[in-house]
């Protein structure tokens, strides 16, 4: 995470977009977010510095609930416009991804922080996942998340995995189709409107249309 951070522009997004967008600051956001993810919204996350490389892992991230096949059509429709057959990525807490995939012995070590593998998915886990599985193989490629690199984003999944038995989430990236990732608030903002997103959290600030 190398990038600035996700609120650098806060000020100047509150001043331009107040008269669409109600700014709400929630000191325990992580929570927030679970339970909106619990009740099956599509929450855009922009927190942290902006990261570095060929995927979002978590800190400019698209987050649903993985166990309805539906969402993928759903944030399709809401942003993505990707084919209907490509599923999204189940970012899992590092500790628990020997729950949810087999784990070949070369990976065991490293495992995939940077959502580069694929994993064939335990068939007791596949409907609980179904969004980020493969419908033809049944493979995921999985997202390890670190405590101790990704804390805010660990602890999301950690939350919901108390509250639904699933150590996954759905992750995909914070972008328009075709266009580049979000870089701060402003662009957040501004991506938020163009799109069907449910909600928008920004740092500590849950965003929401008027």
């Amino acid at each position: 995470c190398v990038g600035p951070d996700a609120c650098f522009d806060i000020e100047d997004a509150k001043r331009e977009y107040r008269d669409k967008v109600n700014f709400e600051y929630i000191e325990n956001i992580n929570d927030k977010i679970v339970e909106l993810l619990i009740q099956r919204k599509i929450v855009a996350r922009a927190s942290g510095g902006m990261e570095f490389g060929a995927r979002a892992l978590g800190n400019r991230s698209i987050l649903a609930s993985p166990d309805d096949m539906r969402i993928i059509n759903k944030i399709n429709a809401a942003i993505k416009k990707r084919d209907f057959w490509m599923p999204f990525a189940p970012a899992v807490l590092e500790d628990k991804l020997e729950i949810v995939v087999d784990v070949p012995k070369s990976l065991k070590e490293c495992y995939s922080p940077y959502m580069m593998f694929t994993f064939n998915v335990k068939p007791e886990m596949a409907d609980k996942i179904i969004a980020g599985v493969h419908q033809a193989d049944k493979t995921a490629r999985a997202q390890t998340v670190n405590p101790k690199i990704y804390p805010e984003f660990y602890d999301i999944i950690s939350k919901f995995y108390q509250k639904t038995g699933i150590p996954v989430v759905l992750n995909t990236s914070f972008n328009l189709h075709g266009f580049p990732i979000v870089l701060g608030a402003c662009d957040s903002v501004d991506v938020f409107l163009n799109s069907e997103l449910d909600v928008l959290a920004a740092g500590k600030w849950l965003i929401t249309r008027k």
